[in-house]
């Protein structure tokens, strides 16, 4: 009996969502709004998080603060040949960046407004409208970039 019911409590508990923030929902459009794909990252010193946008958008959770998003766009697959048969991958094709500040809950919504530039300490290839971190005051400090390949 005893046995029974901690397997009911354990099964209680394992339905349950861990508490933190709650989730952000993030969307990437190109100059005439339409949704791109493909994987935002967000960086804090102390904090990140990347999401998949394939649809129209995709979530994070991250605490209220200042983020460096980094945007890379997916381009179709290309087959190739590997012993033993072909293969196909994903290819990034560029960067989107921007300095946001999230609001848990409240949606972010970018729009490219710049060519795709992969370069470390390029900024500012998208309008994310409220959510730009300079409306909030932020000033960029070196330690606020992403380390290499985020």
């Amino acid at each position: 009996m005893r046995i029974g019911l901690a397997f009911l409590l354990l099964a209680a508990c394992a339905g349950r969502k861990a508490e933190g923030p709650p989730d952000t929902e993030v969307q990437i459009v190109d100059e005439l709004g339409d949704p791109l794909l493909g994987t935002s990252s967000f960086w804090a010193r102390n904090t990140q998080d990347k999401c998949v946008q394939y649809g129209e958008s995709c979530t994070i959770a991250v605490p209220t603060g200042d983020y460096s998003l980094t945007f890379r766009k997916e381009r179709a697959g290309r087959p190739g040949s590997q012993i033993g048969g072909t293969v196909q991958s994903e290819k990034a094709s560029g960067c989107l960046r921007a300095r946001v500040h999230v609001v848990p809950g409240q949606k972010i919504v970018c729009r490219k407004k710049a060519d795709f530039n992969c370069a470390k300490g390029v900024y500012e290839t998208m309008d994310c409208g409220n959510a730009a971190a300079v409306r909030y005051g932020y000033k960029p400090r070196p330690e606020d970039e992403p380390p290499g390949g985020q």
